[in-house]
């Protein structure tokens, strides 16, 4: 391919930037440092370690909340990074195209947003295309295919649920809140119930879960006292939470699914039902979904790298295959 494409995935909880010559050059947590004067102290992984623990004078910040750019500026300087580390945008001769993937539910000043972005970093051209054009790719599934598909992304910051049909959303709804209505939900419990306020430390209790430990200890602060405390915890104390979530989840499905024509619902049984996110990793979320919708489910090996994987699979088109893709999203 003679043109150079930079593909760009701006998640709630990650940045995902995918060079057409390199391949991927970044998947950090979405996470900056700020010192007192603004100034960018760290971003990614260390900023993300101190989130809820900053040092003096400095305060931690996210770019991206629910979806949409909350600080144009600080996501500049981040993309802007890795674009200079990466030898990227540093001729006025050659300069790349950037393909954004959004959320199909981005509204117009959030796609403006994004639009700004993109001409602010001096790419040549800026592209929108949807964010399960990219879902449907690793999949092995042609984003034009006739047939429906329904996609469920479970992000950190919102949910998307929309059933598709050549390249286009039949019928969708959008959660707001995302993956973080869990974490809230959690916390709450242990702190009400144990007595301990246990921070961010909620992505490490997921995946200790994950590992099907029956039981695991979590440690924070005593809310009464304020000094450290740990206490046990069993999945069967938090799986009614994981329920009641699924639950509200699954209702949206539902409402979804009855507004569509029998035909799609037959080629989603046939096709499953597509699930992508940081919360696809979950297997008791899976397993409650699976329980509630009585449809099978199909998941990535790598869940939460489904637009690093779209990514990939656009980039093995030919140019002319690629070119008719970003002008029928953007007719």
């Amino acid at each position: 391919m003679s043109k150079r494409y930079v593909y760009v995935d701006c998640g709630t909880e990650n940045l995902r930037i995918y060079d057409s010559r390199n391949g991927l050059i970044c998947d950090d947590p979405m996470y900056v440092l700020l010192s007192e004067t603004g100034s960018i102290i760290a971003s990614g992984k260390e900023a993300k370690e101190v989130f809820y623990k900053p040092p003096e004078g400095a305060y931690s910040v996210r770019p991206v909340k629910n979806g949409m750019i909350a600080d144009h500026r600080l996501l500049y300087e981040m993309i802007f990074e890795q674009l200079k580390n990466n030898g990227i945008n540093k001729s006025i001769f050659s300069k790349p195209e950037v393909v954004f993937s959004i959320s199909p539910f981005l509204n117009s000043v959030g796609r403006r947003a994004t639009m700004n972005l993109g001409l602010s970093l001096q790419f040549k051209k800026v592209h929108l295309i949807p964010s399960y054009v990219f879902f449907l790719f690793s999949k092995d599934v042609s984003p034009l295919s006739t047939e429906g598909n329904m996609l469920l992304d479970l992000g950190a910051g919102k949910i998307d649920i929309c059933v598709t049909s050549f390249g286009r959303m039949i019928k969708g709804k959008n959660m707001k809140e995302g993956m973080g209505i869990l974490d809230r939900k959690i916390s709450k419990y242990i702190r009400e119930s144990k007595g301990i306020d246990i921070g961010s430390s909620f992505e490490s209790l997921f995946e200790d879960f994950e590992q099907n430990k029956s039981e695991i200890t979590i440690s924070g602060k005593d809310k009464v006292t304020g000094i450290p405390k740990k206490a046990g915890i069993t999945q069967i104390e938090t799986d009614s939470i994981y329920k009641e979530f699924t639950v509200t989840i699954s209702d949206n499905c539902k409402f979804v699914l009855e507004e569509i024509a029998p035909d799609l619902s037959s080629d989603i049984v046939k096709n499953k039902l597509i699930i992508a996110g940081g919360g696809a990793r979950s297997s008791v979320i899976k397993k409650h979904l699976q329980n509630n919708l009585k449809i099978d489910l199909s998941c990535s090996q790598n869940p939460g790298s489904e637009s690093t994987d779209g990514f990939h699979v656009a980039n093995g088109l030919d140019e002319k295959e690629l070119l008719n893709l970003f002008s029928f999203f953007e007719a």
